[in-house]
């Protein structure tokens, strides 16, 4: 079985990649509950503007998204971040799409 550990890492170097960067929230009994996992910042390719993506990553199959974990993402959301739960990077990459942050080159043109 997959460890979500092994997924955040993945989907950090995912965002790495795309010349984002992302943080893995600390979760604990002093943090706030329901953050997302990973608080992320996104350059747009074509205009230069950035995105404040926020992503609950979960296991496949088993990983179930508390009540507090949507109520934060339909928040984050409601001011205007990209919020979504995610099991692969595939997830990632869809949602990004979805939300017209495609990857580029190093050229900085859409791949």
């Amino acid at each position: 079985m997959t460890k979500e550990k092994f997924i955040v890492r993945q989907i950090k170097d995912y965002i790495a990649s795309i010349g984002g960067y992302a943080i893995k929230y600390p979760g604990g009994p002093y943090s706030e509950r329901g953050v997302s996992d990973l608080l992320c910042c996104i350059r747009h390719p074509l205009d230069g503007y950035g995105l404040f993506v926020a992503i609950e990553v979960k296991v496949p199959l088993r990983g179930i998204v508390s009540p507090a974990q949507k109520r934060w993402i339909a928040m984050a959301k409601s001011y205007g971040a990209v919020a979504f739960v995610a099991r692969s990077v595939s997830d990632v990459e869809r949602e990004l799409s979805l939300a017209g942050f495609l990857p580029v080159d190093e050229r900085g043109k859409l791949s």
